[in-house]
């Protein structure tokens, strides 16, 4: 039991600023998130604003385009002529 006693008292200071610094890491960790949560929202409207732009007046393009962007999938897809396009890698 002595022993026990013993570690304690040797390591409580080591333990204590241990403590400490977790509690100012997940201070700094929590301000950080707030201060950069905007950028954070900024990029996620970014990443929507990938979608698929139709030409106007090409019903097989608004049509494609309307189809394409209900996904959840980001999908590489460029016109390259009309009713033709470039799906990946495989011209469809």
């Amino acid at each position: 039991m002595d022993y026990l006693i013993e570690l304690n008292i040797k390591y409580k200071k080591q333990i204590d600023e241990l403590k400490q610094q977790v509690y100012e890491t997940t201070a700094r960790k929590l301000a950080l998130g707030e201060k950069y949560s905007s950028l954070k929202e900024e990029v996620a409207a970014l990443q929507e604003s990938d979608a698929y732009s139709p030409i106007r007046g090409d019903t097989v393009d608004e049509f494609l385009a309307l189809h394409i962007n209900k996904l959840d999938k980001n999908i590489s897809i460029a016109r390259v002529k009309p009713s033709v396009y470039q799906i990946g890698g495989k011209r469809v």
